[in-house]
């Protein structure tokens, strides 16, 4: 149960218990670690699997960029379910919008599975794959922006950056378990793995959803919005009040999420597949390195939400931003030259997660209780079509132009650091959020 207690000049303030609190920590990373998982078993799946499965009509490298499109098409739908869930999850709230999210997102996974490929039913199998991840995409939309709320909303005063990093800390769960899931399926014969092995990992997201349903409904409203809703300060119209008051603090969590974003798809999706039939480096050592780097960045997402909340998750952004690109070109020589294990646990384990925690709880400073869920997650997924939805489709035609060569690629992630560095520096800080 939670208390009450009166602030002056805000009315009821509601504050919940430890074991309110870490409830909600738990639902909050549930949520982005079944969110990546789908992200990264669909991505792997686009780069080792779908192009056979269901474009074989097409030459190699044309079958490739379809399945990137299916990947990609995922994330232009995401705005969709961004602008839906961000409504009702700020009219509504924020518990019962990601019980329908976290449904929504598993069940196409699931289905995946179980889809017929192009050789049992033609045409129509890449459609409803692509239909599939679809739904997929508009579940995502409004999944991210609330599991962050569920964390940052419940966080005690002081360590917002902390809590914020829980759900960032899920992330890198769900590349585990995919990166786990694949090594199992992968192991089988080639031929048990192209024609049922690698639907495994897709089914095996019925048991996320299952743990996910069970922490969703136990917790309770967050604090913030149920003293909203409480004393009246609830809009009636989020996403026109969002628009009209909120333009700016979208446009800089946008620029800053682009580089991030991006960097993340394309090691997740482009890399892969660069690795494995460009670099001729065995499946699956590329996602035990990917594995691996995520694993360590557990609970490195623990320590920079820690160091955030004294430094402040501005300076932690750009120094991460600054690294990472910087890295980018370390890492990309050396998968070239066949030497992907420690750039790449360097990468995703000790740097990325300098620039991917700061957002949790920086976004939601950037915008009022009234319009953040909807300012969370309109920002979030208009930054995943510039950022991861195209990313590996334009890493493939960038490698193509420099004749197999990543350096394009890595030039154009550090361009997306500068804009990222830009957009940080007049970003309010997440102290706003104590206020």
């Amino acid at each position: 149960m939670v208390s009450q207690t009166m602030t002056p000049g805000f009315g009821i303030d509601l504050v919940p218990s430890l074991s309110q609190r870490r409830k909600a920590a738990a639902a909050s990373m549930i949520g982005t670690t079944i969110e990546v998982y789908d992200f990264f078993i669909f991505g792997t799946a686009a780069a080792l699997i779908f192009s056979k499965q269901f474009f074989p009509s097409l030459d190699p490298t044309a079958a490739l960029i379809a399945s990137f499109l299916s990947y990609a098409a995922g994330y232009f739908a995401r705005p969709v379910g961004a602008f839906l869930f961000g409504h009702f999850g700020d009219r509504m709230g924020r518990k019962d919008t990601l019980l329908i999210t976290l449904l929504m997102m598993a069940v196409p996974t699931i289905l995946i599975g179980l889809l017929p490929t192009y050789a049992q039913i033609g045409l129509a199998a890449p459609l409803l794959l692509c239909a599939l991840r679809i739904l997929q995409g508009i579940a995502y939309g409004g999944e991210w922006g609330g599991a962050v709320l569920l964390a940052v909303e419940y966080a005690p005063k002081g360590k917002k950056a902390f809590w914020g990093a829980l759900p960032a800390a899920g992330a890198s769960g769900g590349i585990v378990l995919a990166s786990l899931a694949w090594a199992a399926a992968s192991s089988l014969p080639e031929d048990a793995f192209q024609s049922w092995g690698w639907r495994l990992p897709f089914l095996a997201s019925a048991v996320l959803l299952v743990v996910g349903v069970f922490l969703r409904r136990s917790v309770q409203e967050t604090p913030q919005f149920e003293a909203a809703k409480r004393s009246g300060n609830v809009a009636k119209a989020p996403i026109s009040e969002l628009l009209a008051t909120a333009k700016l603090p979208m446009l800089r969590c946008i620029g800053l999420r682009v580089f991030e974003n991006s960097w993340f798809a394309i090691l997740l999706v482009f890399v892969v597949s660069y690795a494995v039939t460009t670099a001729k480096i065995p499946k699956a050592e590329m996602l035990n390195a990917i594995a691996l780097g995520a694993l360590v960045s557990m609970p490195m997402f623990l320590v920079v939400g820690w160091i955030g909340d004294r430094i402040g998750q501005k300076i932690v952004y750009a120094v991460g931003a600054v690294l990472l690109a910087a890295w980018t070109w370390v890492m990309f020589a050396s998968i070239a030259n066949g030497s992907p294990l420690m750039p790449v646990i360097v990468a995703l384990g000790l740097i990325w997660p300098a620039t991917f925690s700061p957002q949790t709880s920086l976004f939601a400073a950037q915008f009022d209780t009234r319009v953040r869920y909807s300012g969370l997650s309109v920002a979030t997924q208009l930054a995943g079509i510039l950022g991861g939805g195209i990313a590996p489709f334009i890493a493939a035609v960038l490698a193509a132009k420099a004749g197999g060569e990543p350096t394009l690629i890595a030039a154009y992630l550090s361009v997306l650091a500068l804009i990222g560095l830009v957009s940080v520096a007049s970003m309010r800080p997440t102290t706003a959020l104590d206020k």
